[in-house]
């Protein structure tokens, strides 16, 4: 299935640039060369997951000194046959907050160690993975997509079918992202209109009453005078 060839994918690409999980750190992956105080005496590489042995004070990587344990032999660094080891939770914050870059050809990243997991995992282009569709190709992450979609020759009539169908499914996509924001222009251009006319109508309204006003003034001034009339007509 296809989360299983991610799974594997992703654990190849780790395994990479940090080795294997059963030992410690590759000491080529760190933008600054570490002590050699954080170098597993066992594997000689930096230490991962540090374990404080109780016999000398060294540290060893925990896969490390769990695989000498089962093996019931001594510390790698003083032979003693009789200790006990407990996790340096300092130490392996140390180790985590170290600069780190990754190794993949083309990849310019670099960051905390505690980050590269899920840089690989999830952000590096360069990682090379397999095609699922099992053509035996590796490819950049980057560049697998259109490898599977519009190359690979081991892919199915109903699989290139349902490539055909996903570009015109972008497509429309993209003419419908296209028409909304046109739609939505439109719109604005619309109730701008609708503003300006509201705007002119209630100018109008308001120089009608001042019209009326007007007339009504008139009406007024005009009684006056037919009533000063009336009154010199009397006398």
């Amino acid at each position: 299935p296809v989360s299983q060839m991610w799974r594997l994918e992703t654990q190849s690409a780790i395994s990479k640039v940090d080795n294997s999980p059963s030992q410690g750190y590759s000491e080529s992956i760190f933008v600054t060369s570490p002590d050699v105080s954080f170098k597993c005496p066992e594997c000689c590489l930096i230490l991962r997951d540090p374990h404080l042995l109780s016999c000398c004070g060294s540290h060893v990587c925990e896969c490390c000194i769990k695989i000498i344990k089962e093996e019931g032999r001594p510390c790698p660094s003083c032979k003693d046959t009789d200790y006990t080891f407990l996790i340096n939770k300092q130490m392996r914050r140390e180790v985590l907050a170290m600069k780190v870059h990754c190794s993949n050809s083309g990849c310019m990243w670099n960051g905390a160690l505690s980050d590269l997991e899920t840089h690989l995992t999830l952000e590096c282009d360069f990682v090379e993975c397999l095609c699922r569709y099992g053509c035996g190709g590796s490819y950049p992450r980057a560049n697998l997509k259109i490898h599977e979609r519009d190359e690979c020759v081991e892919r199915t009539m109903d699989m290139r079918i349902e490539s055909v169908s996903a570009k015109m499914m972008e497509k429309v996509d993209v003419l419908d992202a296209r028409f909304e924001s046109q739609l939505h222009s439109l719109r604005n251009k619309l109730q701008q209109q609708q503003e300006k006319m509201d705007s002119m109508s209630s100018m109008e309204t308001r120089y009608q009453e001042k019209l009326d006003s007007i007339s009504s003034m008139e009406t007024r001034y005009q009684e006056k005078l037919d009533s000063i009339s009336s009154m010199e007509t009397r006398y």
